[in-house]
């Protein structure tokens, strides 16, 4: 009878290792199909195992409570191709995942619009980080910039209005939802980021016809 480990090659009538990745457990296996294989995700060092137990995942990662797979911790995903695969990865920036057992990357959920977080293997939405001077909006979409600011969609950073523009209300995207100011009229050099109309102060000239007129 062949030993744990060992299955009759039927061909040869000799004592054979189950290969790497399987394992048999009972003395006198008589044929290949008696070594079973390891739980998926996982792998044995050598040929000839003979426990579920010489099964090991990838670095970072836990049998299930089933013992039927790898499954990696929060914030990660399980890399199935490649060189290297199987093997867990992290969640790229910009993504995050709460639950275990992501098997791809998409199954890390996205930040909110304009938002990352400060690189991968993020496990929570609250590793979302906003840009500065910009908060969540209240259903958790996106980041909306402060009044008098606006989101720049090629560097998802808040600037200032322009001179000569202001924006009341939060939440804008590109300069041009910043409102222009009345003609003849504009904001001051140093007021970064104007939120009203009473922000546009008349040019020279325009103060000059006003007072003559009167």
């Amino acid at each position: 009878e062949c030993e744990v480990g060992n299955y009759m090659d039927l061909a040869t009538q000799e004592c054979k290792l189950c290969d790497v990745g399987r394992f048999n457990t009972m003395v006198g296996a008589e044929s290949y199909a008696d070594c079973t294989v390891c739980p998926k995700f996982s792998t044995t060092v050598a040929a000839g195992s003979s426990s579920v137990e010489q099964c090991i995942c990838p670095a970072e990662s836990f049998r299930d409570t089933n013992g039927e797979e790898c499954q990696r911790i929060p914030g990660s995903y399980m890399l199935q191709d490649g060189p290297d695969a199987p093997k867990c990865d992290k969640c790229t920036q910009g993504r995050y995942r709460i639950e275990i057992g992501a098997r791809t990357v998409t199954e890390c959920l996205a930040c909110p619009l304009y938002s990352d977080t400060v690189g991968g293997g993020k496990s929570a939405f609250e590793d979302c980080i906003c840009p500065e001077l910009s908060t969540l909006d209240p259903e958790g979409l996106e980041c909306q910039c402060d009044a008098g600011y606006y989101m720049d969609p090629d560097t998802d950073v808040c600037l200032g209005c322009p001179q000569g523009r202001f924006r009341s209300e939060i939440g804008g995207v590109n300069y041009i939802s910043c409102t222009e100011c009345p003609p003849d009229s504009t904001t001051a050099a140093d007021n970064y980021a104007p939120t009203t109309r009473t922000d546009c102060l008349c040019d020279e000239f325009a103060v000059f016809q006003q007072v003559t007129m009167d």
